[in-house]
């Protein structure tokens, strides 16, 4: 918590900096594992490296001390993403804003990085000719990408990667972006955020549903997948936590010994795989007393919002230079091929984020101003009676 001052419950500045920790440091695992790929890569095979910690080498054990982590990038984005979805839905409890804003917020950077990917990346490192690649019928069925038809191949790119064949791996969220998205739309659409104890209650309800539902085996529904995400339905439970904790958040006691204890309560969680759903809370409480901090030295430096990008063009962007640097690399040590790789990755997708936010993104949320509904003036503000 160096350099961050005392939390605060009325601004929430740290969420800045935050999503944009998460989304780099999920950038820089990806560097990792596309550097290396999947075939004997130690920190990459599923299910492998969850036996006894006695026949586990050092390098197995720190790798497994660090996997709650890898757990937790994707997972706080979601708990994050939940909390300040209902903070915004708070604000205007209207469904056609809520639906408005985040196809503005969402959609211009997912079709921009879409059509890159198909109608300029695509041609220029497929293995196909032009002609061939252009007739085959997944380099249109990947637009299905926009409406969550999740797809990660293109016709014969990069199929000779250490990591082959998938362009864009991150868009493995979409399906349950959308189902988070009808969630705070059902509770839009019921009225239900006029009801807030209700409301609680019924996420609180559900959460534990959830929870017990991932412990018993006989259901078939583990919070987990594979060794380094949860489930995509657990995402949601996240999302659903990340609503709770924003409905409650002025009751929140933000307390440096209460997160370290949340932190230190949810790596004992997940290496002991206890109890997913009591590791998730403490996720999400973790996640909320950063967003509480300020991080004045970060908020000096980035000015743009550009994790978004950052999370959505990163993958792509590091398949790509692992295809351009993989001969001139090769003979070079594995940790030298990784920095190497890993800071161009960050360079690049870093200057593809930011003209993202300013060319794309920045520009279409702009459009929120002609798309919905005026605000009442000033005077008629000052009018109206209060509201409870």
């Amino acid at each position: 918590m160096d350099g961050a001052q005392q939390p605060t419950r009325e601004t929430w500045p740290g969420f800045h900096f935050l999503r944009h920790l998460l989304a780099v440091v999920i950038l820089a695992f990806h560097a990792y594992v596309l550097t290396y790929g999947g075939s004997g890569n130690l920190g990459y095979v599923k299910g492998e490296l969850m036996a006894t910690a006695a026949s586990l080498t050092a390098k197995q054990l720190a790798i497994e001390a660090l996997r709650p982590g890898l757990f937790a990038l994707v997972g706080m984005f979601f708990a994050l993403s939940g909390f300040l979805v209902m903070m915004s839905a708070l604000r205007a409890p209207n469904i056609r804003t809520f639906f408005t804003l985040r196809i503005l917020r969402i959609l211009p950077a997912l079709l921009t990085e879409v059509v890159l990917s198909a109608f300029v990346l695509g041609p220029c490192v497929t293995t196909l000719p032009p002609s061939a690649y252009f007739a085959q019928a997944s380099t249109y069925t990947y637009f299905g990408n926009i409406v969550g038809l999740v797809q990660y191949e293109l016709p014969g790119v990069f199929t000779g990667n250490p990591l082959p064949a998938i362009v864009n791996v991150n868009l493995w969220t979409l399906h349950a972006e959308f189902c988070c998205y009808l969630l705070i739309g059902a509770v839009l659409a019921s009225g239900l955020i006029a009801r807030r104890r209700l409301t609680s209650r019924l996420l609180i309800a559900g959460i534990a549903l959830t929870g017990v539902a991932a412990m018993v085996p006989a259901l078939n529904l583990p919070a987990r997948y594979e060794a380094t995400h949860f489930q995509s339905w657990f995402l949601v439970v996240l999302f659903a936590l990340g609503m709770l904790f924003a409905l409650h958040r002025h009751a929140i006691p933000l307390r440096p010994s209460w997160f370290a204890a949340a932190v230190a309560g949810y790596v004992g969680l997940m290496i002991t795989g206890a109890c997913d759903a009591l590791a998730a809370v403490l996720l999400t409480y973790a996640m909320v007393y950063l967003g509480g901090c300020r991080f004045a030295w970060f908020d000096r430096m980035v000015k743009d919002d550009c994790s978004y990008g950052i999370y959505l063009y990163g993958y792509p962007i590091t398949q790509t230079l692992v295809l351009l640097l993989g001969a001139r690399l090769a003979g070079l040590p594995g940790p030298v091929r990784l920095a190497a790789t890993a800071l161009l990755t960050v360079l690049v997708t870093t200057a593809f984020a930011l003209a993202s936010w300013r060319l794309v993104e920045k520009p279409f949320l702009r459009l929120r101003v002609l798309l919905l509904p005026r605000r009442p003036a000033e005077g008629h503000r000052a009018a109206a009676p209060p509201s409870r």
